[in-house]
C-alpha cells in the first residue's frame, strides 16, 4: 500500500483500513509519502497492521500543508528531491521482494510525540468547517469530487460535514482557488504534476470511504 503521511502518522482512513483488514500474502509493503518529515510513522504503522509489513519505505515529495509551508517554494523544490529516481529504486526493491524496514532519523524519533500531537490538534474532523469559501467560488463541485472522505456537499453553497481528514485536496484542487485556509502563507497551491485532476476524481469514485 502507498499512503500520504499526515501529522507524522497515517491518515485516519488508512488506520481504519489496516485495523479492519486481515492480510493473507507472502509479501507486503507500505510506502509513505511525506513533505518535510515523517517521524516514526513507518515504524508505528507496523503495530497497526494485522501482520507486520515485510518492506517499508518513505519518499519525500512536496509538503502541501498550507498553513506551514509556502507552496511556491515547495513546487520549486520538487524536482530537487529526486522523486522519480527514488520511485524507481523503491519499485525495483518491491519487485525484487526486498525485506527491509524504514526507520526514523534519531532527532525525529526524539521529538515525534510532541510534533505529532501539536499538528494533529489543528487537523481534526471539523477542520473543513474552519475553511472559508471566497466570492470566486462558482459551485462547480470539484471540491466534493476530490475529497477522499466524502466530507463536502455542494448545493447553493459548499457544506462541510465532520469527516475531514485534513488532506487539503479541496483547497489545492479548486479550479477557482476559492478555498481559503486559516494561517495560509499565500494563495499558491500545489498538485503532483504526475496526477491529473480527472485521475484524482476517478480514484475517489472507487474509494469506499
Amino acid at each position: 500500500m502507498v499512503f500520504p503521511v499526515y501529522s507524522w502518522g497515517p491518515p485516519k482512513m488508512v488506520r481504519r483500513f489496516l485495523q479492519g483488514t486481515a492480510f493473507d500474502a507472502s509479501y507486503t509493503f507500505a510506502i509513505g509519502t511525506y513533505g518535510f518529515a515523517y517521524g516514526k510513522c513507518m515504524e508505528n504503522i507496523q503495530s497497526i497492521a494485522s501482520r507486520p509489513f515485510d518492506y517499508t519505505a518513505s519518499i519525500r515529495m512536496a509538503d502541501n500543508f498550507i498553513p506551514g509551508f509556502d507552496q511556491l517554494k515547495e513546487a520549486a523544490g520538487f524536482e530537487r528531491r529526486n522523486v522519480h529516481e527514488n520511485l524507481t529504486r523503491i519499485a525495483a526493491e518491491v519487485n525484487g521482494r526486498t525485506r527491509s524496514l524504514d526507520h526514523a532519523p534519531p532527532l525525529q524519533r526524539l521529538v515525534h510525540p510532541l510534533i505529532a500531537a501539536s499538528v494533529a490538534k489543528n487537523t481534526d474532523s471539523n477542520t473543513a468547517k474552519r475553511f472559508c469559501i471566497d466570492e470566486t467560488c462558482n459551485l462547480c463541485g470539484i471540491c466534493a469530487k476530490v475529497c477522499p472522505a466524502g466530507n463536502l456537499t455542494v448545493a447553493d453553497r459548499v457544506y462541510p460535514a465532520n469527516r475531514c481528514e485534513g488532506c487539503l485536496a479541496c483547497a489545492h484542487l479548486c479550479p477557482q482557488n476559492a478555498v481559503r485556509v486559516p494561517r495560509e502563507k499565500n494563495k499558491a497551491r500545489w498538485r503532483n504534476p504526475d496526477a491529473t485532476l480527472c485521475e484524482i476524481i476517478a480514484a475517489n469514485q472507487r474509494n469506499p470511504k
